[in-house]
């Protein structure tokens, strides 16, 4: 049952205060509290608290009008509102009355039924605004507990509420901030800007139920925090909005701190960045460089101790580098093993280079304990010194990265400094690479042939090279694109083309009668690749190629590399009567052993071992025992890389039977492959038939 409202009645007149109290007992649910004089009715009302106060304006120790007066110091119309009566029809005192705050006005004699009413009416009003209260109470309590800041947009005046905790979170009083939309608005980072309207626009056309963007607003100190912005509109019976209200949450934190190391991440690091520019045009700093740093080996020492472990490795580098750098500059974790670091205003780049090694560097070389497990870690460092031509932040960690990567290519803990014509190393690399994709596109991919020869230079068999002839860069080496046709995974499909083109060779020379073993380099990616021999075969029967004219070379790195996946790739080839040569032979650093479990039919001695022939003796020491191990083991050795006749009498007298080298052919286009294996097919012709003439 709802609780009686609470009436204080002062009323000097007996009859009349027995009258309405009486009634207000039986024709509501009201508790009544009935005085005769304001003095008592006025303590009343300091130690007790009433719905509604009825006041006669004739009292014996005052009046009505100064009890209301000193009520009104204390409540508003709304908390307590009050109703004068009076016998009195004098307009200008209902006005005074009205005017002090009373809030109706009933003359006597009391019509018990219009008090009543007007009672209800007032006391309505009154729990409206309490339960508005209550609710604007909550909604604060909320807020406050959530620590939100609010915004009321009225879309069709323009008008804009902004709570202080809006404001605040910005930087900002109460009284600073305008309560313009657009002000807002003009806050709101250029990059994020464009979809931040977008989104709006979708939400107040009623595309969208909801609005929630993220968006970096300017902070009143220039930096920009990160926010989430909510809100919903109130629409017409059309569809039509015409209010929006929400909230803003500062979610800066998520966005810009790394989670493992408690570090800025990328993004806030780029903002920083871009801070760090401005200031540097407005004179506010001279300058400032950024140093990146690399944990070496930090996939293969995860990969290997665990993911955790991983983690817990990069947690402890960024602890202690936070421990070294100095309050002033930024660190952040840029990547999975890298950090980043800003220096401002350096003394030189010597003196970066000193702080990077001395500072840095050397403490970070001392080893972790991890689980219980002693680890020394290694690292490579770049410096981007020269900030000034810069206007964009992600071209700065561009480079910085790309100078880190010559440092890791370097090995040794290198500190690498970046040099502009390693972005364009890296922008021809790209560049290169897509010209790749559309020369294997386009076919541009062709077989260069080099001759294996006996000692008389009777061609023997030949090696399938791969040439590029650009459109622009005209003849492409194998040294500049093969690597990346490696990296990036082409080598499996310029390989199968290499594949095809020495296949259509086969089944064309065949045609006139010329059949010559031609062998293909198999790279890594190939070899290991389960569709290979499926697709050497395709295209031996598509050309009706017999198998022991295609042949297959692999490196003795490749090999070693890989011996236990490679094992039955070779069997494989074995049973199918496909032969297969190690090329590079002696450079592999291993054991020999291998050499009698791997169905192998020809080592080809590296060409490191032939150049010094015969004045190097250790050379000559190396390529005799090759030659004899061969022999024993019953595989064919081809010596690569003969270049003079010096080189090729000292191999033959150690047995060696078959050579490759420029001494007695380069690599050579199909076509003049072609002529020299035709000419030397007739030279044997004609040598037959005069020998059988003299018989």
């Amino acid at each position: 049952m709802k609780n009686a409202s609470r009436v204080i009645l002062v009323e000097d007149d007996r009859v009349t205060r027995e009258l309405i109290a009486g009634s207000l007992e039986v024709y509501g649910n009201y508790h009544i509290s009935a005085y005769d004089n304001m003095t008592e009715a006025y303590n009343q009302l300091l130690s007790q608290r009433f719905d509604l106060a009825l006041l006669d304006i004739g009292l014996p120790d005052g009046s009505g009008v100064d009890l209301l007066r000193l009520i009104r110091e204390h409540d508003t119309p709304i908390s307590l509102p009050v109703i004068i009566i009076s016998g009195s029809r004098n307009n200008k005192q209902i006005v005074a009355c009205l005017k002090l705050g009373a809030n109706d006005f009933i003359g006597k004699p009391i019509d018990i039924e219009i008090l009543i009413a007007r009672i209800q009416n007032l006391l309505i009003i009154r729990q409206l605004d309490e339960d508005i209260n209550k609710a604007n109470e909550r909604f604060t309590l909320a807020a406050k507990g959530s620590n939100d800041g609010l915004w009321d947009w009225f879309i069709s005046s323009g008008d804009v509420y902004f709570s202080n905790r809006w404001k605040n979170m910005l930087g900002y009083d109460a009284s600073e901030f305008q309560n313009e939309f657009d002000a807002f608005l003009d806050r709101i980072h250029p990059d994020d800007l464009i979809e931040f309207n977008r989104s709006m626009r979708f939400h107040l056309e009623g595309i969208s139920n909801n609005f929630e963007k993220e968006c970096r607003i300017k902070h009143k100190d220039g930096s920009y925090r990160w926010m989430m912005i909510r809100g919903a509109a109130i629409r017409h019976e059309n569809g039509k909005a015409y209010r929006m209200a929400g909230s803003m949450t500062d979610i800066t934190n998520r966005k810009i701190i790394d989670p493992l190391t408690n570090t800025l991440n990328r993004s806030a690091f780029l903002d920083r960045l871009e801070v760090l520019i401005q200031s540097t045009l407005d004179n506010q700093i001279k300058r400032f460089s950024v140093i990146m740093i690399a944990i070496d080996r930090y996939k293969l020492i995860s990969d290997s101790y665990g993911h955790h472990f991983g983690d817990t490795m990069v947690y402890e580098v960024a602890n202690n580098l936070s421990a070294i750098i100095p309050p002033s500059e930024v660190l952040a974790r840029v990547d999975t093993d890298k950090f980043a670091i800003t220096v401002q205003n350096p003394q030189s780049l010597e003196a970066i280079k000193d702080f990077l090694e001395h500072k840095i560097m050397l403490p970070l070389r001392v080893p972790l304990v991890i689980n219980d497990r002693e680890i020394h870690l290694t690292f490579s460092a770049s410096v981007l010194y020269d900030t000034d031509s810069y206007t964009n932040a992600c071209d700065m960690l561009r480079d910085a990265d790309i100078a880190l990567h010559n440092a890791w290519l370097l090995g040794n803990q290198q500190i690498n400094v970046f040099q502009p014509k390693l972005q364009i190393s890296l922008k021809d690399k790209v560049e290169l690479e897509e010209d790749l994709h559309r020369a294997i596109e386009q076919d541009e991919l062709d077989v260069y042939f080099q001759p294996k020869v006996n000692a008389s230079g009777q061609i023997l068999g030949a090696e399938a090279l791969v040439r590029w002839q650009h459109p622009v860069r005209g003849l492409v080496s194998p040294i500049e694109f093969i690597p990346l046709a490696e990296e990036t995974g082409l080598i499996n499909k310029i390989g199968y083309r290499v594949i095809k083109l020495v296949c259509q060779c086969l089944e064309n020379w065949n045609t006139k009668n010329i059949q010559l073993p031609v062998a293909v380099n198999l790279s890594a990616r190939q070899f290991l690749n389960p569709s290979l021999l499926k697709e050497i075969w395709s295209n031996l029967n598509a050309h009706s190629v017999m198998p022991d004219l295609f042949e297959l070379e692999v490196t003795e790195s490749l090999l070693l590399e890989n011996l236990d996946a490679a094992l039955p790739v070779l069997n494989s080839f074995h049973q199918d009567g496909i032969k297969v040569s190690i090329d590079d032979f002696g450079t592999g650093y291993s054991s020999l052993a291998y050499l009698k479990t791997l169905p192998l039919s020809t080592l080809k001695i590296d060409r490191s071992f032939i150049k010094d022939l015969p004045q190097q003796t250790d050379d000559c020491a190396i390529v005799e025992a090759i030659a004899f191990i061969a022999k024993a083991l019953k595989l064919q050795v081809v010596a690569e890389g003969v270049e003079t006749i010096d080189q090729l009498k000292f191999l033959s007298t150690i047995g060696i039977t078959v050579f490759q080298g420029y001494y007695f052919y380069k690599p050579m286009p199909v076509l003049e492959f072609e002529r020299l294996l035709i000419a030397q097919s007739q030279s044997k012709s004609a040598i037959k038939e005069i020998t059988c003439r003299e018989n």
